[in-house]
């Protein structure tokens, strides 16, 4: 298969409008297992009730659509996909702190498969953790911050459309916001986008060999 060393692939929750989620979900997850990978649903960064009764009422249709696992971003969502997903891999996302080998074991007494290493987190700190069942972000635009604040509705209107607009610093630096109708939250990522690429010799020693 094209693209052999991708053995995972990610469908983002907030791709969807609630109205089409599950016919949606369905599609894109029938494409990625059909093509010999594995699929998984990042959860939401924020789970309200609202949140919570909506994933409770498709949960049997969700697990039926052949998805591996969820990638969770909060403990209200980690306790869903224990309870309704018993049988799913379960994939904590990094700001699920997992800082040092305790907080990863006490993660996986509680069921979880594998967890994200916290951005956080230092080279020194990195290579002192067991990263054995841990996965890394090595490219993209951090998120730093998720805010109940919506960018979109105080400088325009809430029109429930999902759009990117920019925050700009004292220095001129430009912060794209992504506001989430759905679950009614933005998301704040960084001005520059972070690539680890070429920190190949480092990413061995803290895989212990697995690259």
């Amino acid at each position: 298969l094209p693209f052999a060393f991708i053995n995972r692939i990610y469908i983002d929750w907030n791709m969807y409008k609630r109205n089409e989620l599950l016919r949606m979900l369905q599609i894109d997850a029938k494409k990625i297992v059909e093509n010999g990978k594995d699929a998984f649903l990042i959860l939401p960064s924020i789970c309200r009730k609202n949140t919570s009764e909506f994933l409770k009422n498709i949960a049997d249709d969700i697990a039926n659509m052949g998805f591996s696992g969820f990638v969770v971003k909060n403990y209200e969502e980690l306790w869903l996909v224990k309870q309704y997903f018993p049988n799913h891999v379960v994939i904590l996302e990094h700001n699920m702190y997992t800082y040092n080998d305790r907080a990863v074991k006490a993660m996986n007494e509680y069921g979880v498969n594998l967890n994200t290493i916290p951005y956080e987190l230092n080279r020194k700190e990195i290579l002192k953790r067991d990263n054995r069942n841990s996965e890394m972000v090595l490219y993209g635009f951090y998120a730093l911050m998720t805010s109940a604040q919506c960018v979109h509705k105080n400088s325009e209107k809430c029109d429930k459309k999902s759009c990117v607009m920019y925050l700009k610093d004292r220095y001129k630096k430009l912060f794209p916001v992504k506001n989430n109708c759905n679950e009614c939250y933005n998301t704040i990522y960084n001005s520059l986008p972070v690539a680890l690429f070429n920190y190949y010799k480092e990413l061995k020693e803290i895989y212990y060999g697995w690259l």
